[in-house]
Formats: C-alpha cells, structure tokens, sequence
C-alpha cells in the first residue's frame, strides 16, 4: 500500500515536471539562423540583412524610411496579408508586452500609416519571394 502511495506520487511530480517543461518559453538564442527565419530587422540601426540560403547575406539600410513602428524583439512570421500586401505575425513563441499588437502590416514608406512597419516597397518584393519568417532584433 505504502510503495504504491510512493509511486503514485512520484508518477504525478515527473508528470506536473514534464508538463511544465513542455510549456516553457523559448529562449530567443534557441532560434538558428537559416534555419527557423532567414532575414534579420536590426530595428536601432535601421537595417534588414537577409539571409538566403543559397546566397550570401545582403544588408538593406532602412533608416530614412523608418516611421517610428518598433516590434517587440522576437521571431515573426511574414503572411500574405489582404490585397497582395504583406503582415509580419508574432507566433505564440513571441513575448509580446501587454497592448503590443500580434500582426502588423508592411507598407512602402510613402503608404504607411502609423501602425504599419515603413519599408521600401523593393524590400517587401524580396522578402515575399525569400523569406517566411524574420527574427526581429533591437
């Protein structure tokens, strides 16, 4: 009776442990370059370095374009959005804090709003045919 007690319990701990760990957040240094995105937004600089697979790296300097829109740093998936355009989307492994947005709209500098991520429209061109997931840095 006693030894099934103690196995009973120790059954639930490594049950309530391994739930837990399955549950955990990952942590941004899990993600592997080429691997889980292929183009990085370095946000306080300004640029995208894409990062094709068969290629090498290609640095876009954004700067003048740049309407103020900061992400949360994070891994983003780009979908297409409505009318041809494309969306960045935060997956449930992105920390987003309380009120940031879960999906914001890339827009040509001259088109974008103030919730929309400015960039060049030749920018968002190469990132559709590219690109299926960025990892936003700050």
């Amino acid at each position: 009776m006693r030894t099934s007690t103690l196995l009973s319990l120790s059954a639930g701990l490594l049950l309530s442990f391994t739930s837990q760990a399955a549950v955990a957040p990952i942590e941004e240094s899990a993600y592997v370059t080429r691997d889980q995105y292929s183009a990085v937004l370095h946000q306080s600089r300004g640029v995208w370095q894409l990062q094709p697979a068969n290629g090498q790296d290609l640095m876009i300097d954004t700067l003048a374009c740049q309407n103020g829109k900061v992400l949360p740093k994070g891994l983003w998936l780009l979908v297409p959005g409505e009318r041809g355009r494309y969306d960045l989307v935060a997956p449930s492994v992105t920390r987003l804090p309380a009120g940031a947005a879960p999906q914001v709209k890339l827009r040509d500098c001259a088109q974008a709003g103030p919730a929309d991520l400015a960039v060049p429209q030749a920018l968002i061109d190469l990132l559709a045919q590219q690109t299926s997931a960025v990892y936003v840095n700050e």
